[in-house]
């Protein structure tokens, strides 16, 4: 509903009203899909709450609530800077080039929803099997990231003049360092569900703390001298950091989770035939040239198999098999 709604009432002259109860239906829609989705599975059964059993619960996610707020902070914070510290120029060419990456993040967002319940399962049930998944998982994750960041940075120059037009040409640099901050949010989705499921929420919490400081103090560092490339390069060098602090945190839950080498230099090379074809084909169409170093990244996959096929199991079937 939404993409076929945005070019119907999202015109030049129609300024962002329309943009913005758009996105409203949006999420209205996903409502109306899950409340159905949950309505089939059984009749709804009204409860009646409790203050006690609420203010426990309140309490108990407190850790969560205040790492979603540190997100939030981080997430806008740097905008705001933009506009504050540089103009308004170097604000709309950030918000041009953030719109792909941010993709990315609900794309890993969909897949940290979808590995954490299985995370808690396995994670208490036989900590050995969820240990040999998480390598998997995170294989796959370094794959995707080393795609991702690398027919970023190819694309970047031709990508962001022909979806915005020859003015936002200077969101290209910010573009190619904001996804190849946004690829490394499928790696660290992986290792904050380890976290959670493991009970360290409140170390979450302080990592995020730490990260959302970071940024802040690097994007007034950056932003004076380098605009919106600045703020791009800071939240670059943050999700470095929650990779890193992730990792180093999981690690004491699970153990060190080692990856499979093998399949991350066969992704390494998929990856590497998918940019060495979007820089052959620069001189055709952007759009071209995306095409062919998709169709050539799918190929080498298919080749080279650099993704464990039991990724792709259903995780109740893990569970029972373990």
């Amino acid at each position: 509903c939404y993409a076929a709604l945005v070019p119907v009432f999202v015109t030049a002259s129609s300024g962002p009203r329309p943009y913005a109860w758009l996105n409203t239906l949006g999420l209205a829609v996903t409502a109306v899909i899950v409340a159905v989705a949950v309505a089939r599975r059984g009749p709804f059964r009204y409860v009646r709450p409790k203050v006690r059993s609420l203010a426990t619960r309140l309490r108990r996610s407190g850790a969560i609530i205040y790492s979603l707020a540190m997100v939030q902070i981080y997430t806008i914070a740097d905008v705001i800077l933009l506009g504050y510290l540089s103009t308004s120029r170097a604000v709309g060419l950030y918000a041009a080039a953030s719109r792909l990456p941010l993709a990315i993040v609900i794309l890993a967002n969909l897949w940290l929803q979808a590995f954490f319940p299985d995370a808690v399962t396995r994670l208490r049930a036989d900590p050995a099997a969820f240990r040999a998944d998480l390598s998997r998982v995170l294989s796959a994750a370094a794959v995707a990231a080393m795609a991702i960041a690398g027919g970023a940075v190819i694309t970047a120059p031709h990508l962001m003049p022909a979806m915005f037009g020859g003015a936002f040409r200077g969101a290209s640099t910010p573009f190619a360092f904001l996804a190849a901050a946004m690829s490394l949010v499928f790696v660290e989705a992986v290792l904050s569900n380890v976290l959670i499921a493991g009970s360290k929420d409140k170390t979450y919490a302080i990592l995020l703390t730490v990260a959302a400081a970071g940024n802040l103090g690097l994007n007034g560092l950056l932003i004076p001298s380098l605009a919106a490339t600045g703020s791009a390069v800071a939240t670059l060098v943050t999700e470095a950091f929650l990779v890193a602090g992730t990792l180093g945190c999981a690690a004491r839950v699970i153990g060190l989770p080692t990856l499979q080498w093998a399949r991350v230099a066969r992704g390494a090379l998929s990856a590497g035939l998918m940019c060495l074809v979007l820089e052959l084909t620069r001189s055709l169409s952007v759009w071209l040239s995306i095409a062919a170093g998709m169709v050539t990244f799918a190929g080498a996959v298919v080749v080279a198999r650099p993704f464990d096929p039991r990724l792709w199991r259903s995780p109740a079937a893990g569970v029972a098999k373990s």
